[in-house]
């Protein structure tokens, strides 16, 4: 049986010697949030925003895909110099669909489809839960925008 991941984030800390409190501050989130990562196997990927899972995984040393479980970059993900939200907009309109129907089709507002469609880190205030739902919808790799290069 393997280690939860959750676990395994409170065994490197422990490691490197840092306290919650300043693993917390270095992330940019509060303790409770922190203590919550460490608590509950899905609070990283299903609270977490991914701009702090970020800075989990650099403080950490953790390669960002794998601690989601997305896995290392490269695989299936293609060579790509496109930014997020260029990505996006080029995927939603390969399927033919507006920013309405997106939205109403994945559960958002359309506000939320424009906002990740404008701003290539506004993904990054969601948990990588939300980029695996715009991924899913759009038929893309989620590696493809979880490492995309920024604008």
């Amino acid at each position: 049986m393997t280690t939860p991941r959750h676990r395994l984030i409170e065994q490197r800390r422990e490691q490197l010697g840092l306290g919650v409190g300043e693993l917390a501050r270095r992330i940019g989130v509060s303790l409770n949030e922190y203590y919550d990562v460490e608590s509950y196997e899905t609070e990283l990927t299903m609270v977490l925003p991914l701009k702090n899972a970020r800075s989990l995984a650099a403080v950490l040393g953790f390669e960002l895909g794998t601690l989601l479980g997305a896995g290392p970059p490269g695989g299936a993900q293609k060579t790509n110099s496109k930014p997020r939200h260029v990505i996006l907009v080029e995927a939603r309109q390969r399927l033919g669909v507006s920013t309405s129907t997106m939205a109403e089709d994945i559960g958002f507002e359309e506000i939320f489809v424009h906002s990740i469609e404008n701003n290539s880190e506004a993904l990054d205030t969601y948990p990588y839960e939300v980029l695996k739902i715009v991924s899913s919808y759009l038929k893309l790799d989620p590696n493809d925008l979880l490492y995309a290069p920024p604008a």
